[in-house]
């Protein structure tokens, strides 16, 4: 493997590892909104499994899919960089994206809670018919 090759696959590591956390973090924003657990774990897993796809799809780019011991700990130094040094600084960052997707959902969500109070209206009526219908059959 040429010099330029294993340079662009430990630069692609460090990005990578860097990336990584910070879309991990940013899941994990939302993940751990969720109150069940089991479900919770089967998200983590599918998600580590889907980004280790993704990262040997990069590597099979970049040099047929070589993977070495030395892109394992560069991409583990940009974990360590990016939770040592950016966490903090990238948390507005991420607080940001998601006051922007609530911006671009929130007309889905009234659409959605209309539709439910619409829903929830037309159930007290037919209880309220059907208690009707009980007292005049008990009559």
């Amino acid at each position: 493997m040429s010099l330029v090759t294993q340079l662009r696959g430990v630069g692609y590591s460090f990005v990578f590892g860097f990336l990584f956390t910070f879309i991990y973090h940013f899941i994990n924003f939302y993940i751990f909104k969720i109150k069940f657990r089991l479900f919770r774990y089967i998200m983590q897993a599918v998600i580590g499994v889907m980004f280790a796809g993704i990262y040997f799809i990069g590597l099979l780019a970049i040099n047929d899919g070589i993977i070495r011991l030395y892109f394992l700990c560069v991409m583990l130094m940009g974990y360590v960089v990016y939770q040592n040094i950016f966490s903090e600084k990238l948390y507005p960052v991420i607080i940001m994206i998601n006051q922007g997707i609530h911006f671009i959902l929130t007309p889905f969500r009234i659409v959605f809670c209309r539709i439910n109070g619409i829903i929830e209206h037309t159930k007290k009526v037919i209880r309220w018919q059907n208690q009707e219908s009980k007292k005049q059959s008990n009559q």
